[in-house]
């Protein structure tokens, strides 16, 4: 069979080459895959023929380069150099790094459109130990490594400690191992754990010893005396073995599998969010931890809430009570996690080891306890619980060695200097003549002293009736300014243009800005600030901003939220620069009757009666759009509810209820009149008059069916034990003791019909005896109410 070799870029940039077979006529003809690992060499001659031979078996195989991170893919020299850097590189190298190149070298196969979705894998050295390594994915099938070293003793990758040992159970596919007994790289004690590891772990594997084999027995290149060729040929037949009856057959499941797990495919490096189904990749995940600290219930309108005084240096985003800001030593600008409020209020503090690693712990222990959780109840795998178990590992190993500060930690003895505030003078008298030289030529302006309006001539627009400059004499410089100007060259002069800087000007760039060096300003946890009213009022009560109260405890009038910090917002409020974008915060409008003075109060009572108008209208106007929109609603679906949904119904006529006759007259009617209307003596249930003859004619005719008692849907009764028992007439009507009242509704009709009569008397008499005192008629009696009163005990059933 023929080999097509290629060579493959990866994302990783880890080289792969690619050993392709390919049979003339067919070019759509898929192959199974192998994936094979290099020795400390990397690729090297030996290893590209030994991947052609597998390659000429018709499978593609894929060899990645070992060593990527370090060098490029061609192969190390087989001498002292060449080994001690490939020993170097590989204790040096990550064992997510390995894995990550046995990953993408299985996706880069499956990739192909000529790979029939089968993997192996192979390696001799450290490619042994890497193929074993590949297997723990499951989508090897078959893995055959040759004197794989570094298994037994945990001593692979970075730091030295390896977990392949360990995750022996994770492998699915079937292993073959080959050690000769006198390799001295993996004594007999390390071959005899290996064995007995992968007999615990209950994996289906060979175990080969070749008495007489050698360590690197295969390699064909300055092997030193060891190359075996025969045992050499005696080991590709058990690999060809165990590839074409994993990699080309379809097997099924093994005996004791669930028959309906699909065959192994390839799998997404990605996994969805249960809850907003994002794409989460491993390496995108960061550690976070939910700090609770001293919050509280958020502010409620109508009750109390605690403010801290906050200070925060311009340009800084530490921000800290003002009794506890000055906590950072010189030279310090980021806190220690263990440093008062840091944790409630700072954005960015330092970690101790031992910090990190408890908080790395912790998460190890929250996911084993999430693995068992969902491998009980919803029989998941916990194939991305172990990615992420294995990458906090590697997190921790990064941790090691940086240190925690002294245990007894004190308030510095020398505080970090604080600038001294900037003052602006609104004149220029005492300024030193050489500061007004010096900076005008660094800004390559002129004097303003030497500028006169008297040197320019002005003209006048007679639309807008505003000056402009026609022309400008070159001003009066003094001496000390001119003999300084000898020395500079004709670039270094100041520009024509320059000298058209105005006193104004000059003066607008003095008085810029001003940007104090502390913000102070008060908070409550966690994002709710006063509003700018509230801040003027304690101003005016307080004086500076630095003399307020560290903690006031004000009483809520009104909260406002849904303010979201963005650029816009950073520029309106600079004392809330440090916070980061997207920062949704509220402001608070407080009653400061218990705080401040009366007389402080009264000045700004206007503004606050203003304040409280604004948001009385803002409700009402909230309440009639909420009272109008349920209006509205109501509207909608008003007709919904009263209209009813309508639905055919069968009308029923007398005809549909026709009593059954019986056999005997059924009969008659028949030998009378066939032709005549049967269906009104028929014994089949009745129907209106039609043309045609009765629906249950097929079912009983006069020369099939004899004369027999029928049920009410047309079939013939089951005939009577006793012939002679007859059902009562209708008309017979006996009456039975059922334990209930018999007619005592005839009773009570009767009973009403009788108190109805004697309220129709009563009222009739007193009318009559009205009429009789209306005419002057005395002495007579008037008439009396007749209340009848009923004894009879059967009221009711």
């Amino acid at each position: 069979m023929l080999i097509e070799e290629t060579h493959k870029d990866i994302p990783t940039q880890a080289g792969i080459f690619l050993y392709h077979p390919t049979i003339p006529n067919y070019p759509k003809a898929k192959f199974p895959g192998v994936v094979i690992f290099s020795e400390i060499y990397q690729v090297t001659g030996p290893v590209a023929r030994f991947a052609r031979q597998i390659a000429g078996h018709g499978f593609i195989v894929a060899a990645p380069s070992s060593y990527h991170e370090f060098t490029a893919p061609e192969p190390l020299a087989y001498d002292g150099p060449g080994t001690d850097k490939g020993n170097e590189w590989k204790v040096k190298k990550k064992v997510s790094a390995y894995d990550e190149d046995a990953t993408l070298s299985v996706d880069a196969l499956l990739a192909l459109p000529t790979c029939n979705g089968r993997i192996g894998a192979t390696g001799m050295c450290l490619g042994g130990h890497l193929a074993y390594r590949a297997a723990l994915d499951k989508r090897v099938a078959a893995a055959v490594c040759y004197f794989a070293t570094d298994i037994h003793s945990h001593s692979l990758g970075e730091s030295m400690h390896d977990d392949s040992l360990d995750r022996a159970g994770d492998i699915k596919g079937e292993l073959v191992m080959i050690f000769g007994k006198k390799d001295n790289h993996v004594p007999p004690e390390g071959r005899d754990l290996i064995r007995k590891t992968l007999h615990e772990k209950g994996v289906i594997f060979s175990f080969y010893e070749p008495a007489w084999a050698q360590h690197a027995f295969i390699r064909d290149e300055l092997s030193k005396g060891r190359y075996d060729p025969g045992l050499v040929k005696i080991c590709f037949e058990m690999l060809l073995e165990v590839f074409n009856r994993t990699l080309r057959s379809d097997l099924g499941p093994r005996n004791g599998e669930d028959a309906s797990n699909p065959p192994p495919e390839k799998k997404a490096r990605w996994k969805k969010c249960p809850i907003c189904w994002d794409s989460i990749y491993v390496s995108e995940t960061r550690p976070v931890r939910w700090y609770t600290g001293q919050e509280g219930e958020p502010p409620r309108e109508g009750g109390d809430v605690v403010l801290r005084l906050v200070m925060r240096e311009t340009g800084s985003t530490l921000a800290l009570p003002r009794d506890g800001a000055d906590a950072l030593a010189k030279g310090e600008d980021v806190p220690w996690h263990f440093a008062a409020e840091v944790m409630d209020y700072a954005r960015v503090m330092k970690g101790t080891e031992d910090y990190i690693v408890a908080q790395f712990d912790q998460d190890i222990q929250n996911l084993q306890t999430q693995e068992h959780e969902d491998e009980l109840m919803f029989g998941e795998d916990t194939e991305w619980t172990r990615k992420a178990v294995r990458m906090i590992n590697e997190a921790k190993e990064k941790t090691k060695g940086i240190g925690n500060p002294p245990s007894m930690t004190k308030k510095p003895e020398e505080p970090k200097a604080k600038r001294p505030p900037i003052q602006f003078n609104s004149s220029m008298d005492g300024v030193p003549e050489m500061y007004m030289i010096q900076h005008a030529a660094r800004s390559s302006q002129s004097m303003p002293q030497a500028f006169s309006p008297s040197q320019s001539q002005t003209s006048t627009s007679p639309a807008t009736g505003f000056s402009s400059v026609t022309s400008i004499h070159t001003p009066s410089v003094p001496f000390e300014h001119k003999k300084l100007s000898r020395g500079m060259s004709d670039a270094q002069q100041p520009a024509a243009s320059a000298l058209a800087t105005s006193l104004a000007e000059f003066r607008n760039r003095q008085h810029a800005e001003y940007q104090p060096s502390e913000y102070f300003f008060y908070q409550a946890l966690l994002h709710y600030y006063l509003s700018p009213l509230d801040i003027r009022i304690l101003k005016a009560a307080f004086g500076s901003f630095s003399s307020f109260p560290s903690t006031i405890l004000p009483r809520v009038e009104r909260i406002s939220t849904g303010h979201i910090i963005d650029d816009d917002f950073r520029k309106r409020t600079k004392y809330l620069a440090h916070l980061p974008s997207g920062c949704e915060i509220g402001f608070l409008e407080c009653d400061w009757r218990d705080t401040v003075a009366p007389e402080v109060l009264e000045k700004f009572m206007p503004e606050i009666e203003r304040r409280r108008k604004k948001n009385q209208d803002k409700e009402a106007r909230e309440e009639k759009e909420r009272v109008r929109a349920e209006r509205i609603e109501d509207k909608e679906f008003a007709a919904a509810r009263r209209k009813r949904p309508s639905y055919p119904t069968d009308k029923s006529s007398a005809d549909d209820f026709q009593p059954l006759t019986s056999s005997e007259v059924a009969d008659s009617a028949a030998s009378v009149d066939a032709d005549a209307d049967a269906d009104s003596v028929s014994t089949s249930p009745p129907y209106s008059r039609r043309t045609h003859s009765s629906a249950y004619a097929s079912l009983a005719s006069p020369s099939t069916s004899p004369s027999a008692y029928r049920t009410v849907w047309g079939t013939t009764a089951v005939a009577l034990a006793s012939p002679d028992s007859r059902a009562l007439p209708m008309t017979l009507e006996v009456p039975i003791d059922d334990g209930w009242l018999q007619g005592w509704e005839k009773d009570l009709m009767h009973e009403d019909n009788l108190v109805a009569q004697v309220q129709a008397a009563s009222l009739g008499e007193s009318s009559r005896a009205a009429a009789a005192a209306a005419s002057g008629a005395k002495g007579k009696k008037k008439g009396k109410k007749i209340t009848l009163m009923s004894t009879n005990a059967r009221r009711g059933a």
